[in-house]
């Protein structure tokens, strides 16, 4: 007898032992790496167009490198979580990209941009979570927050607002930072005339928020609902010769070929149908290193009114 229970004992001891040392969930869940954000301001122009229900002045950009160490092609859900209103921002739903926030992915980096139905004016800037799933069912979970312009850690703020918010003297900005300033004519003097002859764009305005460092803009042609003709990077040759300085006013004389066409249109779609634009005003910029490249990013970006060119 003291055999036969010295074998069973033996026997199970080798099964605990198996178990115990093979591999656990965490080896076979998806890894989340790095988090980049951008938190948008829009004038109310920029989705005037959309029923009321779409439109907003506050969003939000996200890019994330998830991986899975059974392939991409394993990976079910990528989510975020805002545990302060129970809500969620689908990136990819039963291993489908959300198109709906025209979401796009290069090898493992995914990324798309969100808004809040329900919060359209302002953004919190604490208590998320992005939730990657398998298919097995294997979850990873990552903390992460918004952070503040020039990549600046949260302090004791709570939620990034807008103009529109500001305004309503029902709401309390106490504890919220503006987002990025939003131009207008009123107020920056934005200007803009198509020179023919010279081949360029000729810009002025006055950016007043010292938290700006750059600037870009959004070519977009006269249709009922303007399409998007074509953009100038913040890293175009010219905008680069032409800083924001505070306190002073912006003019810059861009040339045509420093214009990133939309497919489907050229230089002769400025000539024939441009009809206005847009300036995109952003915050100092931080490095983000996907790809093992290092490159500029934004976490702040402020879209101006709509402009149409100037009349003499």
């Amino acid at each position: 007898m003291r055999f036969s229970f010295g074998f069973i004992f033996l026997f199970v001891a080798l099964i605990l032992s198996a178990c115990s040392s093979g591999p656990s969930e965490s080896e076979f869940a998806p890894k989340i790496g790095d988090i980049y954000t951008t938190i948008k301001h829009f004038h109310p122009d920029a989705y005037a167009h959309k029923p009321t229900e779409e439109r907003r002045t506050i969003g939000f950009i996200i890019s994330v490198s998830v991986t899975d160490p059974d392939g991409l092609d394993d990976i079910t859900g990528i989510y975020i979580y805002d545990k302060t209103h129970n809500s969620y921002f689908k990136l990819v739903d039963k291993s489908v990209l959300n198109q709906e926030a025209d979401c796009r992915q290069t090898e493992e980096v995914i990324e798309c941009s969100f808004y809040s139905k329900d919060r359209p004016d302002f953004l919190n800037l604490g208590g998320y979570e992005l939730v990657a799933v398998d298919r097995h069912s294997y979850t990873t979970r990552k903390s992460f927050e918004f952070k503040l312009p020039a990549g600046l850690v949260v302090d004791d703020e709570e939620f990034v607002y807008s103009d529109v918010f500001a305004d309503d003297p029902d709401n309390d900005v106490t504890n919220g930072i503006k987002g990025l300033e939003v131009m207008t004519v009123a107020n920056n003097g934005l200007e803009f005339s198509l020179n023919n002859e010279g081949g360029t764009i000729d810009l002025k305005f006055e950016a007043k928020d010292d938290r700006v460092t750059a600037y870009g803009l959004a070519l977009y042609d006269n249709a009922e609902i303007p399409n998007l003709v074509g953009e100038i990077s913040f890293k175009s040759p010219t905008l680069q010769s032409a800083p924001i300085v505070l306190g002073q006013e912006t003019v810059v004389d861009i040339p045509w070929n420093e214009i990133d066409f939309q497919d489907g249109y050229d230089v002769s779609n400025l000539t024939s149908s441009l009809y206005g634009l847009y300036v995109i005003l952003f915050d100092e910029s931080t490095v983000s290193t996907q790809f093992e490249v290092q490159k500029a990013w934004f976490n702040y970006s402020g879209t101006s009114e709509f402009i149409t060119q100037a009349v003499d």
